[in-house]
C-alpha cells in the first residue's frame, strides 16, 4: 500500500483498524478510501466493493489435528454433525464452512479474534478442522510444532487473489490503483 502511495503521489494516512465485517460500511461512509488488509472477492463481496488486481494469490487448505485421520482424502467427510470446523465470524473460513459443510458445527469466534486461537481451539479438542493459507499455519507450528497437519494436500479448498478494495462506484480510483499494483507486480518489486 506504501508502495501505491509513492507510485501514485499520494500519501497514506492509516486510519483505523476494520474487521472483515465492516470494511464495506467504512467505505461506503467514507471512513477510508481503501481497506488496505489484502481482502479476497467473492461474489457477495464483489457486489458491495470493488478489488484491485491481487497483489499474490492464497492457497487454502483444510487443517486438523496429527492424530485424526477421519477426513484423509475425503473432505466431504467434513460436512457431517458430528464435526467442529473452527472459524471466525464473517472470516473466509466461515464462508467456506457455510457454503461447503453446512450439516457440520461451528466454533465460532467474534470479529478482530486472533487467527491463532482458531487453531487453539483444534489443538485443544474444542473443534477438529479450519480453512487457511499455509503460511498462517507454518507460523502457529513454530511456536506448536507437530499439532496441526494439513488434511488433504491435494485438495484446495480455494484460490484466492489478495486485493485491496475500494468503494463501488469509484472507478477513476480503481484503475489508478491497479495500474500501480501492475506496474509493482510486473516490475518484480512486489517479488522484492
Amino acid at each position: 500500500t506504501e508502495l501505491v502511495g509513492k507510485k501514485l503521489g499520494l500519501k497514506v494516512d492509516w486510519t483505523e483498524e476494520v474487521g472483515y465485517e465492516d470494511i464495506f460500511t467504512g467505505l461506503d461512509s467514507g471512513r477510508y478510501d481503501v481497506f488496505a488488509g489484502g481482502l479476497w472477492a467473492g461474489a457477495t463481496r464483489a457486489k458491495v466493493g470493488y478489488f484491485s488486481t491481487p497483489v499474490f494469490y492464497s492457497v487454502i487448505k483444510a487443517w486438523g489435528r496429527t492424530d485424526d485421520h477421519r477426513f484423509d482424502n475425503n473432505l466431504s467427510a467434513i460436512n457431517s454433525p458430528n464435526v467442529r470446523i473452527a472459524t471466525i465470524d464473517g472470516a473466509m473460513e466461515d464462508i467456506i464452512a457455510k457454503a461447503d459443510f453446512e450439516k457440520a458445527q461451528q466454533v465460532s469466534l467474534p470479529q478482530l479474534s486472533p487467527f491463532s486461537q482458531n487453531l487453539l481451539n483444534i489443538t485443544s479438542g474444542k473443534a477438529d478442522v479450519t480453512f487457511a493459507e499455509p503460511s498462517v499455519i507454518h507460523l502457529f507450528l513454530k511456536n506448536n510444532p507437530g499439532t496441526l497437519r494439513e488434511i488433504s494436500p491435494n485438495q484446495p479448498l480455494r484460490i484466492f487473489g489478495n486485493s485491496l478494495v475500494m468503494k463501488r462506484g469509484e472507478d477513476d480510483f480503481k484503475q489508478m490503483i491497479d495500474a500501480a499494483l501492475n506496474e509493482a507486480v510486473f516490475s518484480g518489486e512486489i517479488d522484492k
